[in-house]
Parts: C-alpha cells; sequence; structure tokens
C-alpha cells in the first residue's frame, strides 16, 4: 500500500513539475548561487572578512556604486568648512556645475560583445521573450542592489498573486455575457410591447422618447451587476487580505536570505542635506524608543513653520481635488445638455447621413460625455498624482449620480442645468467604462510608458557629466 501511494505522489508531483518547466530558469545560464553569510563591512573588523587577492572584486558592482555615491554626496568643494551646503555632487548639479551624475552598467547589452552580467540579464531575463520565465532574483540583486531587487521581487509576486483573481475575474465576466438576455429587468426593458413612455432627457427641447430605446445599455449593464459579481466583490476583498499576509512573509524570508533585517539602521544613514541643517543646533535629546542622542529642533523656530507650509499645501491639494470634481460635473451636465439640444434642434438639411447621425449622438449622449468625461479624469489623475491621489469622480458616480435628480416638474439643477441621471440600466455601465479608461490609461502611462522612458540606474562605475 505504500509503494502504491509512493508512485502516485512521484506521478503528481512529476506531472506538475513537467507544467512548470517551462517557466522555470535555464540552470546553466543562471546556476544557484550559493548563500552566503554576510555582514556589514568595516575596517576596524577586516580580519573577519574573507578578502580575495584583487580587493576590486571583493564588492559587487551594485556595492561599489553605493560607495561610490555616498561619497560624493558627502565630499566637500569648499575650502569654507564651515558654511552648510558647500558639499555634494547633488549641490553642484543643482548649481549648474555639472549636468548629471550616474553610475554606468558593466559591459554592453548587444549581441557580439563579451559576456557579462548585463548581457546575461537582458537575453534571459528582460527581453519580451521571457516574460513567462521566473526571474532570476539573486543575480538582478547581484547586479542592480537589494533595493532594487525587492522591487521586483515584489513585482514578481504580485503578478503571480493576479492569476487567480484574473481567473475567477474572467469566469465572472463570461457568466454576465451568458445571463444579459436572461434576467429580468433587462427583458422588462427591452420588451416593446411594453410600450413605456419616459419623460425628456432635457428641457424644452427633448421629445419623450421609448424605454424599449436603453435595451442595449441595460443588457451591458448586466453583464457587471450580477450575483456573480458580488461574489466577486467578496473574493477580491479576502485576495486583498492574504495578498498582504503572504507579502509580509515573502518579505520577511527575502530580508532573511538577503541578511537585510538590520538594513535601514546600518545601510541608511541621515541624509547629509538634512545634518547640513543641524550644524547651528546645540540642543540634544534623548530619542524615545531609539535611546540614541539626537538633536532637538526647536518647535516654534524650526518645526512649525514646517507643519504649516505642510498643511497648506495639504489642504491646497484637497481643495484644488475638489475642484476638479466639481469641474468634470460641471463638463459632464453642460456638455450632455448641449449634445441633446443640438442633434435636435439642428435644422434639416435634406441630409440623411446627417439626419442619422444627428440620431445615433442624440441616442449615445450620455455615453459620449462618459467617455470623454473619464478621459479628462485621466489627465487629472496623471497631473495630481504627483501630489494626491484622485478617485473623487469614481466616488461620484458610485454614490452620488443620480440621487439628487428630483422629479418631473421640479428637477434639480446645477450650474442652470439639471443634474445628471443614471440610464435606464443604472450608473453602473458607466462606472464600468470610468475604470476601464482611467485604471487602463493610467496603467500604460504612468507605469509601463514611465518606465520604459525614464531609465534606470545600473551597477558599475560613476560618471559624472560636465557643460562643456
Amino acid at each position: 500500500m505504500k509503494a502504491v501511494s509512493t508512485r502516485v505522489w512521484d506521478t503528481m508531483t512529476g506531472f506538475v513539475r513537467k507544467l512548470w518547466a517551462p517557466f522555470e530558469l535555464d540552470k546553466e545560464t543562471f546556476p544557484p548561487l550559493k548563500h552566503r553569510f554576510m555582514l556589514t563591512f568595516s575596517r576596524e573588523k577586516e580580519y573577519l572578512f574573507d578578502i580575495p587577492e584583487e580587493k576590486e572584486l571583493f564588492f559587487d558592482n551594485a556595492t561599489r556604486s553605493r560607495i561610490v555615491n555616498f561619497i560624493l554626496r558627502r565630499k566637500s568643494f569648499s575650502d569654507k568648512h564651515k558654511e552648510a551646503f558647500t558639499f555634494g555632487v547633488n549641490k553642484m548639479i543643482a548649481d549648474g556645475h555639472y549636468v548629471a551624475a550616474y553610475p554606468l552598467h558593466e559591459g554592453h547589452w548587444k549581441a557580439g560583445s563579451s559576456p557579462n552580467s548585463r548581457k546575461r540579464l537582458f537575453d534571459n531575463w528582460s527581453h519580451w521573450r521571457n516574460f513567462f520565465k521566473m526571474q532570476p532574483l539573486n543575480y538582478i540583486r547581484q547586479y542592480y542592489g537589494e533595493k532594487i531587487g525587492l522591487y521586483f521581487v515584489w513585482l514578481g509576486f504580485y503578478t503571480q498573486m493576479l492569476i487567480p483573481a484574473s481567473i475567477v475575474g474572467l469566469i465572472v465576466f463570461i457568466y454576465g455575457c451568458a445571463i444579459m438576455n436572461d434576467s429580468y429587468p433587462s427583458k422588462e426593458i427591452c420588451d416593446p410591447n411594453t410600450n413605456v413612455t419616459m419623460c425628456p432627457l432635457c428641457d424644452f427641447q427633448c421629445p419623450y422618447w421609448n424605454l424599449v430605446e436603453a435595451c442595449t445599455h441595460a443588457k451591458a449593464s448586466r453583464i457587471f451587476d450580477n450575483g456573480g459579481t458580488v461574489f466577486f466583490a467578496i473574493f477580491m476583498a479576502l485576495w486583498g487580505t492574504l495578498f498582504l499576509e503572504f507579502w509580509k512573509r515573502k518579505q520577511a524570508t527575502m530580508q532573511f536570505k538577503w541578511d537585510l533585517t538590520d538594513f535601514v539602521s546600518e545601510e541608511q544613514p541621515p541624509r547629509p542635506e538634512y545634518l547640513a541643517k543641524l550644524e547651528d543646533v546645540n540642543t540634544y535629546k534623548i530619542h524615545p524608543i531609539t535611546g540614541l542622542r539626537e538633536p532637538h529642533l526647536p518647535f516654534w523656530r524650526r518645526r512649525f513653520p514646517v507643519f504649516l507650509l505642510s498643511w497648506s499645501v495639504m489642504f491646497f491639494m484637497a481643495a484644488l481635488a475638489i475642484g476638479a470634481v466639481v469641474g468634470v460635473i460641471a463638463y459632464r451636465v453642460s456638455v450632455l445638455a448641449a449634445l441633446q439640444i443640438i442633434t435636435r434642434t439642428k435644422p434639416d438639411t435634406n441630409s440623411t447621413f446627417i439626419a442619422a447621425t444627428n440620431d445615433v449622438i442624440y441616442e449615445n449622449a450620455g455615453m459620449l460625455t462618459t467617455v470623454t468625461a473619464a478621459c479628462i479624469n485621466l489627465l487629472f489623475i496623471i497631473i495630481l498624482n504627483m501630489f494626491v491621489n484622485y478617485y473623487s469622480s469614481i466616488v461620484y458616480i458610485a454614490f452620488f449620480k443620480g440621487r439628487i435628480v428630483g422629479r418631473p416638474g421640479n428637477y434639480s439643477t446645477i450650474f442652470g442645468a439639471r443634474n445628471e441621471e443614471c440610464e435606464a440600466g443604472g450608473c453602473l455601465i458607466e462606472l464600468c467604462i470610468q475604470l476601464a479608461i482611467i485604471m487602463t490609461g493610467k496603467q500604460l502611462i504612468l507605469n509601463n510608458i514611465t518606465e520604459i522612458i525614464i531609465p534606470g540606474g545600473g551597477g558599475g562605475t560613476y560618471k559624472i557629466c560636465t557643460r562643456n
């Protein structure tokens, strides 16, 4: 019995390994790295370290770049040592003496060049044809350093966790497409025999219309408004919690493997610009948490102006976000009214094409307004993302739109026009369009394009560009 169970287990594990094989790294290209015991280097305790004969090989490329950066940011360039801000390559760049300072890669990535770490990572990791492969995290950390290595650890973990969420979401979407014609609200709206006449969508110029005209939008809304989406919402709430907890576990594991448990206290000294501001501070206090003796900044003379400026900026950004929401609402109301009025009051030009175009615009005025408003919201998000997180427009559509409309004969108005109403199928389809445009555009513009266009630093020696 034991032998049978062992064979079954071996068969199952072998099958899983075969399925997983295409995603694994080539062990000849990326052989497993032997774990080395790491300790923060100290010249006073140099005898504890295994230093090779070629001492320049003791530190890897990323560590050498950090050492050079540490020196360049603190090196004084003036004989007036008592004056603050007379040091650091950042200050010299700000003053225009240098154009830029950045680390160089080791070797070239093009074919035919001598083998190097950069070429190996490019050919077998960062190239598009290897998008389905697991990441060589240890080699990424060895070349770029721990900070960038941890970023790709998170990116790979996040992508893997998105797989079950995307599968469940796809199943729910297919389920919604299958039942879109079978729901009671859709059947009631799409039944031409009901002959329900609806009030005009605008005052004076717009005619009465039949409920059956909203059939298409009602069916589309049913795709995203059904029992499956409720299940998906519950699933994503659990997924978010599990993602956070599993990431904490993954992060702790990588911190232990990469010897980063004391990274903040040992490898992250205070910024030299901040230390320069503390040169004239003579008051010291014991920090209640660390127990270290630290400079104490006077509240009214140093800290209060900073707090005042920070709170002022925060309130200004909040007001800016609220103003953007009000501006988009005004745009939606005015454009919707303009489309409905223009397409219904334009003189007849004896053109069948123009008449048909006017009918199409009138029937889809709400959809056109939604799409253009979503694009404007995306633009606001891209601009305001540098300061605040701006998603108020989504909250407005989900919780406020269509709830303060009024009634026929006594409609609520804003900016001199009627408040926006939800379509016959509800506001959820509009919310889906808004989310799709914002999330897709934000992912493409802010994430993918930004990461591709803006270059990142690499390991190697530092290069300082001077002006001619």
